[in-house]
């Protein structure tokens, strides 16, 4: 049949349509098109289906949920205030608060809004912050603004012991880890005087690159600060830092613990307000002459007969042998609030370290 200039084929003619199909191939495209047009369906039936068995997933959960649910919780129908006290009666913010303290902590962006808000308005749950050379410092400015001005809980954690951290992640080696510690470390120890409870492991080389990354003058005021707790690497340079960055008069220290392999000069920190000193002596050197130790022993005699009110004596060093031949001038010490004495005294007889002091109650 013919129309105008075209010739099609009719239903009469079958030889001359078997003819055009096969001198007229199919267009690859438009064959394409039309058969992504008859999968569209099938492909939107597909994702229905698995939205609906995702939603029945969702459901079963909300159930079981609705099952275990305690109906008479009313935790969250108290008012802001009673939660925002609850936050904070959960962290326990005494000195050990550190050590106690579990170390999974729940990001913020994972509760809910009312929950975050009280949070954020909350400056006491921020206010114990723990760092090292691993830690973020956008997180540690974060954790100083939202504590706003209250006293601090800080823990500059110990950079010794972490080899495996380099060795698993070739961005944390020492050469890094060193400049990022210092990095924090400037940024806390500059609230020093709203600092209550310290506790800090100082290394010779943060100590001896100190003039490089100190921003903060030396001997800042700690008015606030209770307990001092410090592991200090056996270096002459560490022992001056930390002297110079204490202020000479800390009115509201009460508790001293001091890890090193000498305290002679560190026995400067000590206040007659103590309650709390424990001293532990690290190896001393080989050549280390027992003139030095006996200097050591009358130092502690002398920091002892100047703290009226202390309650816990741990001392875990080594006394010179010497001792046992040598008379001591006014070796008593007395100690009239003693409730804990804990002795490890290495080279001595404890029986014979035990003249040393003298309690007037048991």
């Amino acid at each position: 049949m013919r129309v105008g200039l075209f010739h099609l084929p009719c239903a009469a003619e079958p030889q001359q349509l078997s003819k055009l199909s096969s001198s007229h191939p199919r267009h690859p495209e438009r064959g394409d098109f039309i058969t992504q047009s008859h999968r569209i369906p099938r492909v939107h039936d597909n994702v229905v289906a698995e939205c609906g068995r995702i939603v029945q997933i969702y459901q079963e959960i909300v159930r079981k949920m609705q099952e275990k649910r305690n109906g008479y919780a009313v935790v969250h129908r108290l008012p802001d205030e009673l939660l925002c006290a609850i936050f904070e009666n959960i962290i326990d913010r005494g000195p050990d608060s550190i050590a106690t303290s579990s170390s999974v902590a729940i990001p913020i962006g994972q509760v809910c809004r009312r929950w975050r808000a009280i949070a954020t308005d909350s400056p006491w749950l921020w206010a114990t912050i723990v760092a090292s050379g691993l830690s973020n410092m956008e997180r540690i400015r974060s954790f100083l603004s939202l504590s706003r001005s209250r006293p601090l809980t800080v823990d500059l954690a110990d950079l010794r012991g972490r080899e495996r951290y380099y060795s698993e992640d070739p961005y944390n080696n020492s050469d890094t880890v060193v400049p990022r510690a210092s990095t924090a470390y400037d940024a806390l120890l500059a609230e020093l005087p709203r600092i209550q409870h310290l506790r800090m492991t100082m290394t010779a080389k943060l100590a001896n690159a100190a003039l490089a990354w100190l921003s903060f003058p030396y001997s800042q005021p700690a008015p606030h600060l209770e307990t001092l707790d410090m592991d200090l690497e056996a270096s002459n340079d560490v022992v001056d830092f930390i002297l110079s960055l204490f202020p000479p008069d800390l009115p509201s220290l009460r508790i001293l613990r001091i890890k090193c392999s000498n305290f002679t000069k560190l026995l400067s920190l000590v206040t007659p307000s103590l309650t709390v000193l424990e001293l532990t002596q690290h190896r001393m050197d080989a050549d280390d002459e027992d003139s030095e130790e006996l200097e050591a022993v009358l130092a502690l005699l002398a920091a002892l007969r100047s703290m009226a009110l202390l309650e816990t004596l741990k001392l875990e060093c080594s006394l010179p042998d010497i001792l046992l031949g040598v008379s001591l001038p006014d070796s008593s010490v007395v100690l009239s609030r003693l409730r804990i004495l804990d002795l490890r005294i290495r080279t001595l007889m404890s029986r014979g370290c035990l003249t040393i002091f003298r309690s007037r109650r048991v």
